[in-house]
């Protein structure tokens, strides 16, 4: 017997001796490595891009450890302007910090596409990579990452279409030009009102309104159908920030796309004076700037233009009469006194109760349970010992 626990006892000298020598330490088993491969875009960044149909795709290897396996996989796009700007992060898989759960990362070894959904709300210059982290799942070494190179791009994407273009003539053979605000792209400039009037060959750009902060709909007034009767076409253009992510570029909706109905000026009354006399914008510049209204409740997308000509509203402080049957159910109300904090609460059907700071008077109850139970524990040891202790020497020793 004693032979046999010594040959043991030896055997296990010897392993433990010998396992520095076969064995890598903890920490460089669970070491694990992501490698990841160059990224490429669609469409190509090597020109503006004119689509919000944008897509990133690459591949990412883990590898070392026991098994390796990633926490999350994604690509981010930040602005490439300098200083502060629109950001992004798409998740491809995992639960990154501070981000959505994404889809299982599908093993250690895989290619990936992760497209711009939702598309980037402004245009301009950005940057994008693609990061992932891995650990490994046995030793739960510390976690590695990989990122990828940097590819700057430009999104240049026309504004959409503008919609609901109507026209209408007043009484003193004024017209009104009316169409749907965009609402969701939060970097429109303004607005071109193009007209084509009796005797014209094409459409000319008259005026331009700035982009609002409110209404579903704006309107502008051409006074101009005042001075000739015929028939009116007009076209409505949404302008918006270019390629280079401010006004000094400019990218336009179709406005082929947004056309009015046809009105009819009727012709002015003997002795209508002439119209004042216009000089065209020099070198083909920009036309003459005009206030828009508003009209109606946009849901609007949050995001406020640059160029916008007005503020969006802000709460007011109008003082508003309670209901009475609401304020009889206030603590206090009516005038009436508060309560005494020394007595009794009363009625507390109005009282608010905050969780978690009010006292219990319950420790009458468990105080007298828990030294019970702990009395019956130390019995119960107590009985234990006797019994050993009245066992004969040489049983105990066997």
């Amino acid at each position: 017997m004693r032979r046999s626990l010594c040959a043991a006892a030896a055997a296990v000298v010897v392993a433990l001796s010998t396992a520095p020598f076969w064995a890598a330490p903890a920490s460089a088993q669970g070491s694990v490595t992501v490698t990841p491969s160059p990224i490429t875009m669609t469409p190509s960044p090597s020109a503006p891009i004119t689509t919000p149909l944008v897509s990133v795709s690459g591949h990412f290897n883990a590898s070392g450890g026991v098994q390796p396996t990633f926490d999350w996989v994604t690509v981010n796009v930040v602005w490439n302007k300098g200083g502060p700007g629109p950001s992004q992060t798409y998740v491809f898989c995992g639960m990154p910090p501070n981000a959505s759960q994404g889809p299982p990362c599908p093993g250690t070894d895989f290619d990936f596409t992760q497209k711009f959904i939702p598309p980037l709300a402004y245009n301009g210059p950005y940057k994008v990579t693609a990061t992932g982290q891995a650990h490994d799942q046995v030793l739960n070494g510390s976690p590695s990452t990989g990122t990828t190179n940097a590819i700057g791009f430009q999104m240049n994407v026309p504004p959409p279409n503008v919609t609901g273009v109507t026209a209408a003539v007043d009484k003193s053979r004024q017209t009104t030009v009316s169409w749907d605000r965009d609402a969701m792209t939060p970097d429109v400039q303004a607005y071109y009102v193009y007209r084509k009037g009796p005797g014209d060959k094409d459409f000319t750009a008259i005026l331009q309104t700035l982009q609002q902060n409110s209404g579903a709909r704006l309107s502008v007034i051409d006074s101009g159908t005042q001075y000739k009767g015929g028939d009116y076409l007009y076209q409505v253009e949404t302008r918006r920030n270019g390629a280079s992510g401010d006004g000094s570029t400019t990218v336009v909706s179709d406005r082929t796309k947004s056309q009015s109905n046809k009105v009819t000026v009727a012709d002015p009354p003997a002795g209508t004076p002439a119209p004042p006399p216009t000089q065209p914008p020099a070198g083909g510049g920009p036309p003459p700037v005009v206030k828009g209204t508003p009209t109606g409740v946009s849901r609007s997308s949050g995001f406020s233009s640059p160029g916008s000509s007005s503020a969006a509203t802000t709460p007011t402080s109008e003082a508003v009469t309670p209901d009475p049957g609401f304020v009889r159910g206030l603590p206090y109300a009516a005038g009436s006194p508060a309560p005494d904090n020394s007595g009794s609460e009363g009625d507390n059907s109005s009282v608010a109760v905050t969780p978690g700071r009010h006292k219990s008077n319950s420790r009458g109850i468990f105080i007298p349970v828990a030294g019970g139970a702990i009395l019956f524990v130390g019995a119960f040891h107590l009985r234990i010992l006797k019994r050993r202790l009245d066992e004969p020497v040489g049983t105990a020793l066997s």
